[in-house]
């Protein structure tokens, strides 16, 4: 388990950063924590009672002095697939920004404490290959992705450089490419398909899949994530380690409604039965993580979903 030292999250008021509030709000951790968000007011105290929770509301691209702290978790990018159609580039020139003037924050703060950021599998690029992606795999071109998801692949990979560059120079960091997950603050009304078939559970209504051809996903529950987090964040060095995150229990999206059907009387139609075009695998290796830090799944999707509902 992680040392307490003072904390900064930025972006913390999003679906990561509230899982990871509510992980060490159960945990009882009682350094101070700093919330850095433009929306930071929708974190209310009430909710995370045993945390010592600061508010900084302010767009990181004019964050300019770091508060006491000694370990920072960087999570200010959106995924937000509508907010990337409605605003395009504008919204990762914006992200860009920011990354960079906290890159120069911590350079002349002398920043001598950890970082961890926060980036994504999208990174690798569309893979098509069943293979689980390790952290080694080469990265695809981005121009088969759907738009909103090239250009927030091509902001991850920026910020990594930004970041990996942090090392060159001293800073202890390290970096964690999250896949996909599920937990309590999992928005149920967004792109995450995980969120809208629980949607469709709770609310009695007909989930449709709209898939044209066989994806692949696999869904860690946010405590695991948290818990890994923290590990990654302890290791943050100069040489910039870089971990996968997320589960490596897949299911191809057909069989997942189905099961889900069985277990949870999930109401579903599938638009096209018949799969066909290139195979969308995301899904990663986390045998790395593993080896070197004994990171391992405690929540398998069936317990992660019975823990969402109380089962």
């Amino acid at each position: 388990m992680f040392k307490e030292k003072n904390l900064l999250i930025i972006g913390g008021s999003g679906f990561f950063g509230k899982s990871i509030l509510d992980y060490l709000n159960r945990k009882n951790f009682q350094s101070k924590i700093y919330i850095l968000s433009r929306n930071v007011d929708v974190i209310k105290s009430n909710e995370f009672e045993n945390l010592h929770i600061n508010k900084i509301s302010t767009d990181i691209v004019e964050f300019n002095r770091l508060p006491d702290i000694s370990e920072i978790i960087y999570a200010a990018t959106p995924s937000d697939k509508a907010e990337y159609q409605k605003k395009g580039r504008n919204i990762i020139e914006n992200v860009n920004l920011g990354i960079k003037n906290f890159s120069n924050l911590l350079k002349n703060e002398k920043f001598d404490g950890k970082l961890l950021y926060i980036s994504s599998g999208a990174i690798y690029g569309p893979q098509s290959d069943e293979k689980n992606i390790s952290e080694d795999s080469e990265i695809v071109n981005y121009s088969n992705f759907s738009f909103d998801k090239q250009i927030y692949a091509e902001s991850k990979e920026y910020s990594e450089n930004i970041i990996k560059n942090l090392g060159v120079k001293g800073f202890k960091v390290s970096i964690a490419r999250c896949f996909a997950f599920i937990g309590k603050y999992l928005p149920q009304n967004s792109h995450f398909i995980i969120g809208n078939i629980i949607n469709s559970i709770v609310n009695k209504k007909e989930f449709e899949l709209l898939a044209k051809n066989k994806v692949f996903r696999s869904f860690m529950h946010t405590d695991d994530l948290s818990e890994w987090l923290f590990e990654i964040l302890n290791v943050s060095n100069n040489t910039c380690p870089i971990f996968n995150v997320g589960s490596d229990e897949f299911f191809e999206l057909r069989d997942l409604v189905k099961i889900f059907n069985n277990k949870y009387n999930l109401s579903y139609s599938i638009k096209y039965p018949e799969a066909f075009g290139n195979t969308d695998w995301y899904v990663p290796s986390i045998e790395k993580i593993s080896n070197k830090l004994g990171c391992k799944i405690k929540f398998n999707l069936e317990t992660s979903i019975n823990k969402i509902f109380n089962l």
